[in-house]
């Protein structure tokens, strides 16, 4: 390469000319390295621009140096390449920074446009791989498509109103509009209040979701004061539990079917846990005459905390109890495992119902929450305790009850109730 040669054309450029490259391709002037010299303050300061064959022709050359000699003397900035490439990087760094929050600003718009019927697709993907009983999301899928769709599926999330689900509330007591039910279409029957309480549930769980993904923001209008004026209440409290003897006779009958089953039924009758709470119990949860349960995350049920073990407890554990233990391994896995791997269950198994049938412990009930069903067992350990005194704080931290009146339903059945309070002022 040769030295470096005054360029005549223009002051203050000079180059050097590559031995054999040419500038362009089959032409016949060889490429140039491209620098200017200039003095600021006495000194002179050279700056290397680049290759002709870069894209540095004879007229950027000259452009640029006589707008940047322009520049110094008048005293502005850029008066230099160096500067000229900072003001460059700055002018880019800011244009891309614009692009990127005018970017953000119409995917954030976007994300406030997802309705309700874009976004529950999204909701019962992630519940299908995090409900223990697959029958849930499969109930939920039902419940959405037969009834929330119709009247949610084309809101958007950050657009639902308090009157729009009041609104659908007043149409579930008192339907007016036609649907397909059962193969015909017709008027259907008013939904009961606890199924309503269920539509209302789903629909507040999918908006939740919506939340967390920055669909929509605020407060949740499915649980405004305008719905729940119009939410019918309904007797949903199980009022059935179980006599010591119907308990024996039940206990005894599951433990002819099946050693597991019955195990469960102890733990629930004489601990009062609930059964997804049982189903998540590990070895190590029922170490030191104590039952570790953990509050359940993933439905917001109960509260951490340990129940003292009774003895049918500890006899039952140490019958189904293996030679070698893994403290991690589950008390009660599930028979079978998920999709997803899990080995977590709800479920408590057919035959227990099949036995109560047997026992003819439900004939001739009709209301559901009479019925005898595993959930009774965790009813009746409640119902025993305060029949026997125990005071209703401390069954409602046995019961990991949430708040007091979930156990006030329990006061009734306390020795002579309000009487005996009042026994202590008489003679």
């Amino acid at each position: 390469m040769s030295g470096w040669t005054k360029f005549k054309k223009a002051p203050g450029i000079y180059y050097r000319e590559h031995e054999n490259r040419p500038a362009k391709q089959g032409g016949r002037q060889k490429d140039r390295y491209w620098r200017l010299f200039y003095k600021i303050s006495g000194k002179i300061n050279p700056e290397v621009l680049g290759w002709e064959s870069e894209g540095w022709t004879e007229s950027t050359v000259i452009e640029l140096s006589a707008k940047l000699a322009g520049n110094r003397s008048k005293g502005i900035t850029p008066g230099t390449f160096a500067e000229l490439k900072v003001a460059n990087e700055a002018r880019t760094k800011l244009v891309k920074t614009e692009a990127q929050e005018a970017k953000a600003r119409e995917e954030e718009a976007q994300a406030k446009r997802k309705t309700f019927g874009e976004v529950f697709p999204e909701y019962i993907k992630i519940r299908k791989e995090e409900v223990y009983n697959p029958r849930t999301a499969k109930d939920e899928q039902w419940k959405w498509e037969k009834w929330l769709a119709p009247y949610f599926s084309e809101t958007p999330l950050s657009e639902v109103t308090a009157e729009q689900v009041a609104a659908f509330v007043t149409e579930c007591k008192n339907p007016t509009a036609e649907r397909l039910e059962r193969g015909k279409i017709k008027i259907p029957a008013p939904r009961t209040p606890k199924t309503i309480s269920h539509y209302l549930n789903l629909l507040s769980q999918v908006w939740q979701y919506g939340k967390e993904k920055g669909f929509c923001s605020g407060d949740n209008p499915i649980r405004a004061p305008q719905v729940k004026k119009v939410t019918p209440r309904g007797k949903s409290a199980r009022s059935r539990f179980l006599t010591h003897e119907e308990a024996n006779k039940l206990l005894t009958a599951l433990k002819a079917k099946s050693l597991t089953l019955w195990a469960k039924c102890v733990v629930l009758l004489y601990s009062g846990i609930r059964p997804i709470e049982l189903h998540a119990l590990e070895w190590i949860d029922v170490e030191g005459g104590k039952i570790r349960v953990l509050r359940e995350i993933k439905t917001n049920k109960g509260e951490t905390r340990q129940i003292p073990m009774a003895d049918p407890i500890k006899e039952a554990l140490a019958e189904i109890r293996p030679e070698k233990i893994v403290f991690s391994d589950l008390i009660f896995p599930a028979a079978r495992k998920r999709k997803d791997g899990a080995q977590y269950s709800s479920e408590i198994s057919d035959t227990f119902d099949r036995v109560v049938t047997a026992l003819g412990f439900n004939n001739g009930i009709e209301n559901k929450n009479d019925r005898v069903v595993a959930y009774t067992l965790r009813h009746t350990f409640a119902s025993w305790l305060v029949q026997a005194g125990t005071p209703l704080y401390t069954v409602a931290q046995l019961m990991g009850h949430s708040t007091a009146e979930i156990t006030q339903k329990y006061a009734h059945l306390a020795p002579g109730n309000l009487k005996s309070a009042i026994d202590i002022f008489n003679k």
